[in-house]
Parts: structure tokens; C-alpha cells; sequence
């Protein structure tokens, strides 16, 4: 390695390494020689006189000739945390690239541009612009730090460019050629002094000096996604200690912080965006089927609840930008279900025949409401001069008078009182005679008292037609129109959906309510809103079958299937859960598929489509009770009622058994399959099952999702739903679930029991928390007129306050 010349003059000839740079070793360069010459020598010792000699000749000979330098490649000596953000942001690899296109990734506009990149620099621009103080004067400190990023940060030629750039805006020529042939560290000088024109000055540094500041350009999508969820993913940010602030104009996020606490911000906010997911969809359907005015207002409020930013890309093209692909699939699914579109569906609107009298009164009930009208002002339709409540006044005044009698209580003889019994029990009815015996072995009875007879009449006294005109303001003209609208099927015969022959028996039933009015005009500035002008039946409305005070009143009523005079019923009543649990899904006709042989009008006049199914005691569905059935008829007339305690619907379904209509058509296709081999006969299905076979679709969906509503596990259900109807593929989108607690109870009604159906409807964070009753008409399919009046006549026990 070493070579030995006159005056022991030693020269150095350091290895090559891998990378073809030379290495110099400095233990090589002790004040130690070796004997040329010999074999096996041995170093010299040499004494103090010598070593300084020894250390002038090297001295002299450096000053001759320049030493070997080391050098290094840029990979050694680059700053490893601005090239880790580096590789970042380009996606060095080509792995990286493939894996963030594959995921619709979404890169920053920060340093994407390679060394040799020069001609479209304006992001290297951007990012250079967003290190530029907003301070016009800056301490030394601030200054160097600021001059070092641009080094480390930038190429030579990335400054001298944007150095230039920066100059023709200002004119300045002269400055222009002195920073042709300059040093990196100079232009990134000049660029701080001259094209910033930012001064240093000499004062002591305070907190702000030892930040550091850096801007990252965002596309409103980016800035919407980083804005969404209450701002989550900001105060996630904020984490890394640095301090986070928006410029709206310029659509850029600016971190402050010191050098490592913003580079790890860019580094997390880069890995977010990248996770990112797009989606193209056309909206040309969700256009065609609205018929509404202002599509824009019901498109900002699905943004607002799903958290997708929808970017117009031409025409009815939208681009749409989540954080997962979930929120995608919600957003589509809150499309139709804001669309709301049934041509199955026939709605009216009675007002009251003396508008004059009435007044509208602000309504607001957010957690009984839907996600579409959590936002929106709403009024119901009142009396001006409410009626007085004749009974609730007499029986005020009776307890008035009793306690004004009695001057002075006795507290003995009133807890005596309450632990006997009533010494009249025939004005109550209420104890059975095994627990009047319970009663008497515990000592807390009456002796005098023998009547204990039950009473199995309903507590509710019969009404009349003419009970419920005199609530209502009904004629019997009225009443024949409303029955002659509800049952009109007519429309039906130019629509799509099974046989007539496979439809179920229709039925009416009768909804209290709430009709709200919604103002198309929100002024959110007013603390109360001003009331829509309600002029005819056009007027825009919804209803809200959220009565709370009729639980008390229904609830009061006996059970179905309960015989009240049986003591060992009442007692299982008691013990044992009177409730059915029942899931409810609803599904449409999807307008994003296109199938050949059928046009798009034929595809959306198809029937809507509902899984109802009943839950065991594990809470997951029993499938021997599953059904799925299509709305093929629902009229519906909506009544104000101002007068009363609520409005009322008024309604007339008739729905078709998807399952049966298959099962029919399957048994008539296997009709000849038929054997009496008893071999055949034990490999075969359980009869009970044989219709899902015909409709594989739903077989597919049950496998997709997850119907457990234990709480041990999260419940999903799947995007879409493929049925076979007529012979024809169609796929229907999911639009909402509904978990229904049911309870039947039973009213003495004016021909025979009437069937009230008691529910607590919970739809989710989505779909609200209500309570339903549905009071039925005939079970059997009688929808004659006799048969509505009979029901009017029942409904004024809900419908009246007294």
C-alpha cells in the first residue's frame, strides 16, 4: 500500500470501496516507519527532536500538494428525514407508484418535481413560496435557519429558477446576472433578501424564531376531507405539536412547529391523503327521477351526513373523494334514500276547510326524524282557540273542592288507607281472587269485602261515525272520497312487479300523527323561522307518526292472545316478554345498473322491495319467519286534524310474497323431477327452505351480511340485492333498516276487537328513534266502504283528548 521514495517521503494511495470513490485511513499516518527493505522489520522509535522534524516535512508537503479528499456519495450525506419525506411524496419506488394508484391515492403538491424537472416547476414554486415568512423582518437566527432549508430542502438550479422567475415580476435585471453563476447558499440569500425583500436585523430572538413555518398547497377535496368529521383529522395532526392554520383563498394548510415537528406533520398528512379513495359516478339517473326543484340542497345535505366531497367533472359526472371506501357506498345509498322515488306510491293531503281559524306552530323533534329532515324548519297546524278539555277540568275541580273540605288531615287514619284495600271493589276490578288470598295470609285486606269479580270489559266506551265528524269536521261526502282514493288500483296495470294473482289480501290501516309543514325558504339568521304559506294540498309536507302521549292511552289496553280472566295468563303477561322483535330493510330498484333488454323506465317502474324477518332470543333472525315482499300498491291520505290530539294517515297496501310467487314457479319447473326414491327423497332440502332456491339472490345476500344484533359483533348489511321477478334479473339497492319492537294489544271496538300494533322503531343514527301505532281494519282483505266507517268509528279513542 505504501511506496517508499528519496527522503522518505511517504505517498498514500487509499483503496477504492464499492461505491468508486477513494477512502483515506488515518491510522495509517502515525509517527511510526518501517525499514524498507527487510523482511520481518520492526518499527523505529524515534524521539521528540525527530517527531516534530518528521511533522514539519509533512506540513511542507501538504503546502506542495494538495491530500486525497474524502468523498462521499449524496446518499451518505443527505439529511435522512428529508429524504424519507422525499421518497414520500415522489414515490421513488415502483411499487409505491403501482400501490397508490391501485388506491386512487392522492399525493401532496410538495416536491414532486426530480433535479432534472425544471421546465413545469411551478409546484417546487409553490413549495419554495410557501417557506416565505410573513414577517418583512426576521432575526439572524431565523434567517440561517430559513437560508439552510432552502439549501437542504432544493436544488441549484430549482432556486436559481424560481430566483429568476421572481426577478422578471420585479424587473430587476442587475440582480438577475449576479445570481447567474452564484453559489447554492447565495441564491438561497438572495431569495430571502432580494426577491422577499426581507431585512435581517440584529434583535434577540424570541420564541417565533426558533419556528418554523412551511406552507402545503391542498385541492379542495384535500381540504375538504381534512376539514370533515369536526375537524378530526386537524386536532390528529396537532399531535405532533405543531401549530396547524388555514389560508382559505390560497387553499393551503401552514404548519408551524420546529423542523422535525413539521416534517412529521407533512409526513403523517401525506400518508392520510394517500389512503384516500375516488370514485367517477354518473348522476344523470338521480336527475331524471327527482322531482325536485333544487337538487343542490338535497346534494349538500348527503355530503354533509356521508363526508364525500362530490366534484362536478363535466356534465353530470361527479367525482367522489372519502377517506374509505365505505363512505362512498353510504353517500350512493343516501342518494336514493333522500330521492325517495315510488311509482307504487300514491299520496293526498286534506287541509282543514277554514284556514282562516288555524295557525301554524314551530315543530321541532330531531332524534324521531330522519337524517334528511334533521336540518329543515318545520310547523304543525293548530287551532287558534283550542277547545276546552271538559273532563280533565271536571275532575281538577273535584280534588279541588275535596281538599278545600278537609281542613285538617289525620296521618294515621291516611296510612291506614293506603295499606287496606278499597272498601268498594266494584268500582275497581283490578284484584284476581288468588291474590286477594295472598293479600289476606299477608294482612294487608279488607274482611268486609266479597265482591271480587273481574270485569272483561274494555275501559274504553264505544264511539260512533258521528263521534268522529264531530272531532274531524268530516262529512259523508268527505268520507267517501277519501275511501274511493285509497282504494284505486287502477294506476297499477301500467306498472312493473309479480302477478296480480300472487299479491296478498290489501289492508287499511289508520296512523296517528304529525303533519309537518316545511318552510322552502330557511333563514338561518332568524331565531324563529317564518311559516310556510299554506295555500292547497301542493304545499310541502311530511309526516311524523311520533305521538308520545297515546303510549300511556294504548298501553292501558289488553294484550292479544291473552285472556283476561285466566289468572295464569295475566300472570304470564307479566313474567314473560309480551314484545315480537322485528328487523325491517328496505330496497329499491338501483339506478346505476343497466341491463340489456330492459330500458331505464321499465327498470324504475319496478315494485320497491322490503325483508322483514323476526329475531330469536340470541337477537339474529329467524329464517323460518323471513319474508320478502314487494309494495305493489301504496295509496296513502294524509288528514289535519287541528282539532285533535294528532292527525292522521290514512292507508291502503298491497304487497306481493316474492318468496311464495317463486316457490310456485320453482314447484312447477321440478314438477316432473318428482321421484319416489326414498334415497332421493332423505338427500333432498327440507321442504320449508325449497322456496329460497328460487331466488339465489337473497341466499347471496344473507352470506354477505352480518345480521347479529347481539351487540357482540358489528352488524352490516350488503350494498345490493339481485331477485329474479318475472324472468328477469333486476339488483336493487339497500336503503335503510328499521329494528321494531312490536306489541298487539286489543280495543273493544264497534263491531269486534280491533287490532292496535304498538312499535318503538329504532332506524339508527340515520333512520331516528319513534313510536308507531297502527290501528288495522280488516285482517282478511274487506276494504269496503262499511268496513272504513267501522274503522273511523274506532279511531276517535286515539284521535280524541278526552
Amino acid at each position: 500500500m505504501y511506496k517508499w521514495s528519496q527522503g522518505f517521503v511517504r505517498k498514500r494511495v487509499a483503496p477504492k470501496t464499492n461505491f468508486g470513490q477513494f477512502v483515506s485511513y488515518p491510522q495509517f499516518s502515525s509517527n511510526t516507519r518501517f525499514l524498507s527493505g527487510q523482511k520481518g522489520s520492526t518499527p523505529e522509535r524515534v524521539n521528540d527532536e525527530q517527531e516534530d522534524r518528521i511533522a514539519l516535512n509533512d506540513k511542507n508537503e501538504h503546502n506542495i500538494k494538495k491530500e486525497n479528499i474524502l468523498i462521499l456519495p449524496p446518499s451518505q450525506t443527505e439529511d435522512n428525514r428529508i429524504k424519507k419525506l422525499f421518497n414520500l411524496h415522489l414515490g421513488s419506488s415502483n411499487e409505491t407508484e403501482d400501490s397508490s394508484t391501485k388506491n386512487g391515492g392522492v399525493y401532496l403538491n410538495i416536491l414532486q418535481e426530480t433535479v432534472g424537472d425544471i421546465q413545469n416547476a411551478t409546484g417546487v414554486e409553490d413549495t419554495i413560496e410557501g417557506l416565505r415568512p410573513h414577517d418583512t423582518e426576521i432575526s439572524v437566527h431565523r434567517y440561517e435557519v430559513l437560508k439552510q432549508s432552502l439549501v437542504k430542502s432544493f436544488t441549484r438550479n430549482q432556486l436559481k429558477e424560481y430566483l429568476q422567475n421572481a426577478y422578471k415580476k420585479n424587473n430587476t435585471e442587475t440582480s438577475k446576472k449576479k445570481s447567474s453563476n452564484a453559489r447554492k447558499d447565495k441564491i438561497a440569500s438572495q431569495i430571502i433578501t432580494g426577491a422577499w425583500n426581507i431585512k435581517v436585523t440584529k434583535k434577540i430572538s424570541t420564541l417565533e424564531d426558533l419556528l418554523v413555518s412551511k406552507s402545503v398547497k391542498l385541492t379542495k377535496p384535500q381540504l375538504f376531507l381534512l376539514l370533515a368529521q369536526n375537524g378530526f383529522l386537524v386536532q390528529y395532526l396537532s399531535r405532533s405539536g405543531v401549530r396547524i392554520s388555514f389560508k382559505s383563498e390560497a387553499e393551503t394548510i401552514v404548519f408551524t412547529g420546529t423542523e422535525q415537528q413539521v416534517t412529521s406533520a407533512e409526513i403523517v398528512l401525506n400518508h392520510i391523503l394517500r389512503r384516500s379513495h375516488s370514485e367517477i359516478i354518473n348522476l344523470d339517473a338521480i336527475k331524471r327521477l327527482s322531482n325536485e326543484e333544487n337538487n343542490d340542497a338535497y346534494l349538500n345535505k348527503v355530503v354533509r351526513n356521508s363526508e364525500v366531497y362530490f366534484q362536478n367533472i363535466g356534465g353530470d359526472n361527479y367525482e367522489l373523494t372519502a377517506l374509505n371506501k365505505n363512505q362512498i357506498k353510504r353517500s350512493k345509498r343516501l342518494l336514493l334514500w333522500i330521492l325517495d322515488y315510488n311509482k307504487h306510491r300514491r299520496n293526498f293531503l286534506m287541509l282543514p276547510t277554514k284556514l282562516n281559524d288555524t295557525e301554524l306552530i314551530p315543530y321541532k323533534d330531531d332524534d324521531s326524524m330522519n337524517w334528511s329532515n334533521r336540518e329543515d324548519d318545520f310547523f304543525v297546524m293548530k287551532n287558534k282557540h283550542l277547545t276546552k278539555n271538559q273532563k280533565l277540568e271536571s275532575t281538577i275541580n273535584r280534588y279541588s273542592q275535596l281538599f278545600a273540605s278537609n281542613d285538617d288531615l289525620d296521618y294515621d287514619t291516611s296510612i291506614n288507607e293506603v295499606k287496606s284495600l278499597p272498601h268498594n271493589l266494584e268500582h275497581h276490578n283490578k284484584l284476581s281472587a288468588e291474590s286477594l288470598e295472598i293479600l289476606k295470609d299477608l294482612g294487608v285486606s279488607n274482611s268486609e269485602s266479597n265482591d271480587n269479580s273481574y270485569s272483561k270489559e274494555s275501559p274504553v266506551k264505544s264511539s260512533s261515525l258521528t263521534d268522529f265528524e264531530e272531532i274531524s269536521g268530516f262529512e259523508v261526502k268527505d268520507i267517501e272520497d277519501i275511501h274511493k282514493k285509497l282504494t284505486d288500483f287502477s294506476y297499477r296495470t301500467n306498472l312493473s312487479g309479480i302477478p296480480r294473482d300472487h299479491w296478498n289480501p290489501p289492508i287499511i290501516t289508520l296512523t296517528p300523527g304529525n303533519i309537518l309543514f316545511a318552510s322552502r325558504e330557511s333563514n338561518d339568521k332568524a331565531v324563529i323561522p317564518n311559516p310556510p304559506a299554506i295555500k292547497d294540498e301542493s304545499t310541502m309536507y311530511r309526516f311524523n307518526s311520533n305521538v308520545p302521549l297515546l303510549h300511556d292511552k294504548v298501553l292501558s289496553l289488553p294484550l292479544e292472545g291473552l285472556d283476561s280472566s285466566s289468572d295464569l295468563q295475566k300472570n304470564l303477561g307479566l313474567v314473560n316478554d309480551p314484545h315480537n322483535y322485528v328487523i325491517q330493510m328496505k330496497f329499491m330498484p338501483s339506478p346505476f345498473c343497466e341491463y340489456e333488454g330492459i330500458s331505464f323506465e321499465e327498470k324504475m317502474s319496478y315494485p320497491p322491495v322490503e325483508i322483514w324477518v323476526e329475531l330469536n332470543e340470541k337477537s339474529k333472525p329467524d329464517l323460518d319467519t323471513l319474508r320478502v315482499v314487494t309494495v305493489e300498491v301504496d295509496n296513502s291520505y294524509y288528514v289535519s286534524l287541528p282539532g285533535c290530539n294528532s292527525d292522521v294517515k290514512m292507508s291502503c297496501q298491497v304487497s306481493g310474497d316474492l318468496l311464495s310467487f317463486g316457490e310456485s314457479a320453482a314447484s312447477s319447473e321440478n314438477q316432473e323431477d318428482h321421484t319416489d326414491n326414498i334415497e332421493d327423497i332423505l338427500n333432498s332440502t327440507t321442504r320449508k327452505y325449497n322456496h329460497y332456491t328460487s331466488q339465489p339472490g337473497i341466499i347471496q345476500f344473507l352470506k354477505e351480511s352480518v345480521l347479529d344484533f347481539s351487540g357482540k359483533v358489528t352488524t352490516s348489511i350488503a350494498p345490493t340485492l339481485d331477485l329474479t321477478i318475472n324472468g328477469k334479473q333486476l339488483k336493487y339497492n339497500y336503503i335503510s333498516m328499521s329494528y321494531r319492537r312490536q306489541l298487539n294489544v286489543l280495543l273493544n271496538g264497534s263491531d269486534s276487537d280491533r287490532l292496535i300494533q304498538f312499535d318503538l322503531v329504532e332506524g339508527g343514527s340515520l333512520g331516528g328513534r319513534k313510536i308507531e301505532l297502527n290501528m288495522a281494519g280488516d285482517l282478511y282483505g274487506n276494504i269496503d266502504i262499511e268496513m272504513f266507517k267501522s274503522l273511523l268509528k274506532d279511531s276517535s279513542f286515539l284521535l280524541n283528548g278526552q
